[in-house]
């Protein structure tokens, strides 16, 4: 029997979180950042941004957003977070708005 998938598990943005946290986590290291910074940006208790940097939270869009502007860093793409997405088969998305 094969481990099926739960619906929200997709590995890429699981990935994605990871490198995320790990950005967080060396911009704290400036004397001026702490967690509690974030949770007082984010507007959550401090236990929430623990279980984030522990990886057991994921960061929403809009927290990314607050949270980069928090710690004072530029907005992280992909490449910055060593991530290559697969490139989109363009035959595939000229059928489909063609539909």
């Amino acid at each position: 029997m094969s481990k099926q998938k739960k619906p929200d598990e997709n590995p890429l943005l699981d990935l994605i979180q990871e490198r995320l946290r790990q950005r967080i986590e060396q911009a704290l290291e400036k004397p001026d950042k702490n967690q509690r910074g974030i949770a007082n940006t984010i507007r959550k208790k401090d236990s929430q941004v623990t279980l984030l940097m522990r990886g057991d939270r994921k960061l929403s869009a809009a927290e990314f957003f607050l949270v980069f502007d928090y710690l004072g860093e530029p907005l992280p793409t992909l490449r910055d977070l060593g991530i290559k997405v697969p490139k989109t088969d363009s035959k595939r998305l000229a059928n489909r708005r063609s539909k």
